[in-house]
């Protein structure tokens, strides 16, 4: 009986997961605008395709000119073979997204069993990505964010193997962020340093690690020697560092980003990152945070290399965001802190499954199951109505574009 209510959780888990998918490919249209980001994105795939050219003529570029900043390539060289197939459109572009969000739940799945074991943990860790609003949000637009939280959870799972070539191809994956968006220039250094001090033991494998991320990164270092823009440009416009409440800016970024509003009833003010109706995380997933806190900081008192990693790789994760003042709470510049929010969490799950009352953990699994399926019904279909009702959306679309470059697209 045990072994058949087991098998019956299990497949119950896989048929949410396999939803959850399936919810992530067929809202592509939500939120119902073109934002001016999307457009230029698509449209500097698209000019690849056809000449081998950026909109501004330079061929084959690493960073693309865009407004006010260079966006970086990896989402856009990759959304090439799409357009290729699909045509231009913003379907297309959302296309990409969507993959990139479940290739983050399929990686996570693959994390989560490599560390515990266990596959219906493992198939939660899934889930919880598929059906955290933040991660939902981020995977609904084709912005090139997505690609830094997915490229992170790969990176983890590469130095969770025990194979040499595979902990030392992490140092590869740590340097590509740098391509993924621009918070990870500043953070992809940060991560990289850590994992190489903190979980690789091998002195060897530490040379070898640091010595591929290093020569990952160099055309990023040499196109940013000969074009500070790269970096400074969008860092100038949105630093809190020249602003004279410099220090008071900093402590309200911090409040902002840690308060409840934020992180799980409403999200960012702006409607386009969040469909208002809950925040960053879902409210029923604060035990699974809490217990997944605890259990990490006491192994990290036994100094469990993994665990030290992961508490301290999650308090760096917010300072691209706390750095800037435009929009706060943002959550494109905090978006990176979310494949370690997962990890917690799902040490929580795993201490409420080994440890917990069943019918305490019973309670707790089947009240995020209940709002996870609320937020996706509002979000499917009470959040399109919210947008098209808000003008403060529209402030991001792509209406300033010359008609006749819209017209590339398939709308």
């Amino acid at each position: 009986m045990e072994s058949l209510q087991s098998k019956l959780t299990t497949g119950l888990l896989l048929v949410i997961f396999v939803l959850g998918i399936y919810f992530r490919l067929q809202t592509w249209n939500i939120p119902p605008v073109l934002t001016a980001d999307e457009a230029s994105i698509g449209m500097n795939a698209g000019d690849i395709l056809r000449t081998g050219s950026d909109q501004w003529g330079v061929r084959f570029p690493i960073f693309f000119k865009a407004f006010g900043e260079y966006k970086s390539p990896i989402f856009i060289y990759l959304l090439v073979p799409l357009i290729k197939i699909f045509g231009l459109s913003l379907q297309t572009i959302r296309l990409e997204s969507a993959l990139w969000g479940i290739g983050l739940a399929v990686v996570m799945t693959l994390l989560a069993f490599k560390i515990f074991k266990e596959i219906k943990v493992s198939l939660l860790a899934g889930i919880l990505v598929l059906f955290t609003p933040g991660l939902v949000s981020l995977s609904h637009l084709g912005f090139e964010v997505v690609v830094f939280p997915t490229l992170i959870a790969l990176a983890l799972l590469l130095l969770n193997s025990k194979k040499e070539a595979l902990i030392v191809a992490s140092g590869f994956i740590w340097g590509l962020t740098v391509y993924s968006y621009p918070t990870a220039r500043l953070l992809a250094w940060l991560y990289c340093g850590l994992a190489v001090i903190i979980i690789i033991k091998n002195n060897r494998d530490r040379i070898f690690t640091s010595a591929v991320f290093i020569i990952t990164v160099i055309p990023f270092i040499v196109s940013a020697s000969q074009n500070m823009a790269i970096v400074l440009n969008r860092l100038s416009q949105i630093s809190i560092l020249s602003r004279p409440n410099m220090l008071q800016s900093l402590l309200d970024n911090i409040l902002k980003i840690l308060s409840p509003q934020f992180l799980f009833i409403s999200g960012s003010r702006d409607l386009l990152f969040s469909s208002q109706f809950r925040g960053l995380l879902l409210i029923s997933t604060i035990p699974f945070l809490i217990l997944g806190i605890t259990v990490l900081i006491k192994k990290c008192l036994v100094k469990d290399r993994w665990a030290i990693f992961i508490i301290l790789a999650t308090l760096i994760s917010p300072v691209a965001s706390i750095l800037t003042f435009d929009n706060q709470p943002h959550l494109l510049r905090i978006a990176n802190i979310l494949p370690f929010i997962i990890i917690i969490m799902v040490y929580g799950i795993c201490y409420l499954k080994t440890q917990g009352n069943k019918v305490l953990s019973s309670l707790v699994l089947i009240s995020f199951v209940i709002e996870a399926t609320l937020y996706t019904l509002d979000f499917t279909f009470r959040y399109p109505q919210r947008a098209k009702l808000d003008p403060g959306i529209f402030v991001n679309a792509a209406k300033s574009f010359d008609p006749i470059e819209l017209a590339k697209f398939n709308l």
